[in-house]
């Protein structure tokens, strides 16, 4: 799975997830995932360094295009300006999927699919955990479908409030590994074993 640059670099990734652990959203739970076994190997190609670059580019480009927009009165579009400077990909830690949570509110249950799936549930609370930004990208979503490096949202929950950085299953490499492939959403099926 690709962190993408947006909300993290790999160093700010490595903090939150040694704090908390990791989380991913899906789409899907794949049908091959094994709780207990499966590993998600994380790629991401910004350092903080060149996150904060790619994030300066982006404003750059949004004001170019409202600055023209200005001038003869239409809409912003981004048009003419390249790719976005992005570093080299790495696949730089991964995580042993422990838990699969369904995000849901007071009274709401999920899918009969994902209970027969052994998924959880895990309970939205306007104010509590989840709801309050604590990681980078944001709050939880209700009727996401979330990869946890833990054994439930409760744990990640109580993670989050430790001062225990260090304790969550997720495993940093110490030497990263190039990436090679495409850049990509999602998941990608991979026969990497490290």
């Amino acid at each position: 799975m690709w962190v993408g640059g947006l909300f993290y670099s790999r160093e700010s990734y490595i903090n939150e997830a040694q704090k908390m652990g990791a989380s991913k959203k899906i789409a899907y739970v794949p049908h091959g995932l094994e709780i207990g076994k499966t590993k998600i190997y994380l790629i991401s190609d910004m350092t903080e360094v060149e996150r904060k670059e790619y994030k300066s580019e982006l404003k750059r480009r949004g004001k170019v295009a409202r600055d023209r927009a200005a001038q003869d009165n239409s809409k912003p579009t981004r048009t003419g300006f390249g790719p976005l400077p992005r570093g080299k990909p790495y696949i730089f830690a991964y995580f042993v999927v422990n838990s699969v949570s369904y995000i849901v509110s007071p009274g709401m249950d999920m899918p009969e699919e994902l209970k027969k799936r052994g998924v959880k549930s895990y309970t939205l609370v306007e104010g509590d955990f989840g709801t309050n930004d604590e990681r980078e990208c944001g709050s939880l979503k209700l009727g996401g479908t979330y990869l946890l490096s833990e054994e439930d949202m409760t744990k990640v929950k109580d993670l989050a409030s430790s001062a225990n950085v260090g304790s969550s299953n997720v495993h940093v490499l110490e030497n990263p590994i190039p990436y090679s492939g495409k850049r990509f959403t999602g998941m990608q099926e991979s026969q990497l074993e490290i």
